[in-house]
């Protein structure tokens, strides 16, 4: 009878700990799931934060030049161009 009551109490422990590395798995990718969809999300953001930029110089240059203003760097060699003809 003592080898049945061991025998017993070997398959609860088995049992509690299959259920426990059961909940703790699926726990644990869980977790891995909500992480990665966070860094996909991160990903997201800073593609669309480069294209944003992207679009505003655009808009900047095209205001620009339907305003004439012109780039400060374009001012400096028209400026180096005039006084070598010009003095």
């Amino acid at each position: 009878m003592n080898g049945n009551s061991n025998n017993s109490t070997v398959k609860w422990v088995a049992i509690i700990v299959t259920l426990l590395a059961l909940i703790f798995g699926s726990a644990y990718g869980a977790v891995q799931i909500k992480l990665m969809r966070h860094d996909e999300i991160i990903m997201e953001i800073r593609e669309d934060q480069a294209e944003m930029k992207s679009d505003i110089k655009y808009i900047r240059i095209t205001i620009d030049r339907a305003t004439g203003r012109q780039y400060p760097w374009l001012l400096t060699i028209q400026h180096s161009v005039l006084r070598m003809f010009y003095g």
